[in-house]
């Protein structure tokens, strides 16, 4: 049987293959278009990035709208345009993400693929729907709470002109299924992946803990929080901070490992961050301790050097690569109850859910009983490396994800 095209196509602007900023959707992608079958020949579509021209990639496979000067003059144009032109025109206004978008759809028309599976935004699935109408369509979402971030229209759109429905969450395709009551649409679940490269390190992650401890000059016995992400109000960095101060003047000193730059953010909020500072500066300056933004090759170094991980989300999350790498290495997390968390810290073996309501308290009950039950907290560990090891290895992620495009296959 020859081969089917099948075209993935990331409306994010993250590059593919997966470079040293690349988030973890984009490493997710990564190894989907790696793991081709007899039946699949995968192409994938992304953001060009300077730096892949010094690196060895499979230039035939990874495909990216490449940087002209005609783009540059017609996102000057784009950019003089009134607001609601654009929006009229073509549904969104970034100037840039209109040139990416048109770009993608450029190089499809040469590809001619047989399937198209678009991830995450809706707006780079229009225009490749209305594009190539005669190609099977699939989007995958990578998120929760579909109704509050697309909105009934849009998920009417997918339901009368998609051939499949893919989420990185079981909660995300429950919510779909509310519109999908008859089922019309074929629908599955991949989650995330853990890709850390956690090999390649020749030190234990003992030694890397200490050594770390030894940097920060902190007490050998002293519980270790970890936070990766923005500083933003969603995120709930302050609440992790009031929490710690309750810890502290109840005669309890936890201290907290910080990974991210808020100068590599596309939307920084500097008047949160602000906030963070100023409260660290005056309640937590000895239990604070910023390692900058983290590249992926030394992601596995955060993550051995803490013993839980912290993820407060507030509204929605979806099947967080924070989380699932944290697990990865052996260490429990303690996250609110939103969105895809729910579903894997659902039964309290490899950490625990919290009260979105009631974050501070709760956060600071779960890490004084953690902090004064050492077995427990060693027991959590053991559990989550296993967890990770069975529900989000490579090999069930793509094993997965191929099953449901060959459901496709005339």
């Amino acid at each position: 049987m020859k081969q089917k095209k099948v075209v993935l196509a990331s409306g994010s602007r993250h590059t593919i293959p997966a470079i040293s900023s690349s988030p973890g959707n984009a490493r997710t992608i990564t190894a989907f278009a790696e793991k081709e079958t007899d039946k699949l020949n995968y192409y994938v579509l992304s953001k060009y990035d300077v730096s892949l021209e010094s690196i060895n990639f499979n230039r035939s496979k990874y495909l990216h709208p490449l940087p002209s000067a005609t783009n540059a003059i017609y996102e000057y144009i784009l950019n003089k345009l009134p607001y609601r032109v654009k929006k009229r025109i073509f549904g969104f206004t970034q100037a840039d993400r209109i040139i990416y978008y048109y770009g993608i759809k450029k190089i499809i028309s040469k590809v001619q693929p047989d399937i198209i599976v678009t991830f995450m935004h809706f707006e780079l699935y229009h225009i490749l729907q209305k594009a190539f109408p005669k190609v099977k369509h699939i989007f995958f979402y990578l998120s929760t709470d579909i109704k509050g971030r697309l909105g009934e229209n849009k998920i009417k759109y997918i339901l009368e002109n998609s051939d499949g429905f893919m989420a990185n969450t079981e909660l995300a395709i429950k919510e779909f299924k509310e519109f999908n009551k008859l089922d019309s649409l074929p629908t599955a679940s991949v989650y995330n992946a853990v890709m850390l490269p956690k090999d390649s390190y020749n030190n234990s992650e003992e030694k890397i803990k200490h050594d770390f401890k030894v940097k920060f000059k902190i007490e050998n016995n002293a519980l270790i929080l970890g936070y990766a992400g923005r500083f933003s109000n969603e995120k709930s960095l302050l609440e992790i901070l009031e929490a710690m101060l309750l810890l502290k003047n109840d005669g309890e000193i936890v201290h907290l490992y910080v990974a991210g730059d808020i100068n590599n953010e596309r939307t920084p909020d500097f008047e949160y961050y602000n906030k963070v500072i100023s409260f660290i500066e005056k309640h937590l300056k000895e239990q604070v301790h910023f390692f900058g933004w983290v590249s992926y090759e030394e992601l596995f170094n955060f993550y051995a050097a803490i013993d839980v991980g912290i993820l407060l989300s507030k509204y929605r999350e979806g099947n967080s690569m924070f989380l699932i790498e944290c697990l990865s290495v052996g260490k429990p997390v303690i996250a609110t109850n939103v969105g895809g968390n729910i579903e894997t810290l659902h039964n309290n073996e490899i950490g625990y859910l919290i009260d979105k309501n009631t974050v501070v308290q709760s956060l600071f009950e779960k890490l004084k009983y953690l902090d004064m039950n050492r077995a427990t907290l060693n027991k959590l560990s053991k559990n989550a490396s296993i967890y990770a090891k069975e529900h989000h290895s490579n090999e069930v992620m793509t094993k997965s994800f191929n099953n449901f495009i060959e459901r496709f296959i005339e």
